[in-house]
């Protein structure tokens, strides 16, 4: 009909790739995190840096076998964990409507290590050194395709840093906030 107005509306289609697009931006923007979940060693933190092949291969890509790899999309893991290591999960948590075209979307970041693998050398633990480069990393950060991170409970009510996992894995839990717009502009 002519002068009809459409109204555009949000169909999150960036959502399925925020795992993997903040996991891209990590990979450029900080190496102590790759070398405290690669290295079980206590002094991980004075490890050489990791190439992009490297990096690329602690990420899981599907399959039977998780015990190798060390960052994974998702939130579950199905097979217990017997081995001594590290891992990062990352993932979306919520995502809550603001408007038809605008989603507020809150973002986990879970990192779990083996008890026996906690205390670097240098007289911190892995597993907050870890969450605080999350937060050095993606506060505030421009990640493409996703947004502008924000650690904020007056943007996300779910923003925040909490202790999670079961002995022997014990872990911590960074919750970030951005906006999805994926807009669809209708008929």
């Amino acid at each position: 009909m002519a002068g009809e107005i459409t109204q555009a509306y949000n169909t999150d289609s960036a959502i399925p790739l925020i795992s993997y697009n903040c996991t891209s931006y990590l990979m450029k923007n900080n190496e102590l995190v790759w070398k405290l979940l690669k290295y079980p060693n206590s002094d991980a933190w004075d490890e050489t840096n990791l190439t992009v092949a490297e990096k690329r291969a602690m990420i899981y890509n599907g399959g039977l076998d998780q015990y190798d790899y060390h960052v994974f999309f998702d939130d579950f893991q199905d097979d217990s964990m017997d081995k001594e290591t590290t891992f990062l999960r990352i993932f979306p948590l919520e995502d809550t409507p603001e408007s038809n075209s605008i989603s507020n979307v809150a973002i986990a970041m879970a990192v779990y290590t083996h008890s026996n693998l906690n205390h670097l050398s240098n007289y911190q633990t892995r597993v907050e050194t870890i969450i605080q480069q999350l937060k050095e990393t993606f506060n505030g950060a421009t990640v493409p395709k996703v947004g502008t991170l924000v650690y904020n409970q007056k943007r996300n009510r779910l923003c925040k840093s909490m202790l999670i996992g079961k002995v022997p894995y014990k872990g911590k839990v960074v919750i970030f906030q951005t906006f999805s717009s994926s807009i669809d502009s209708g008929c």
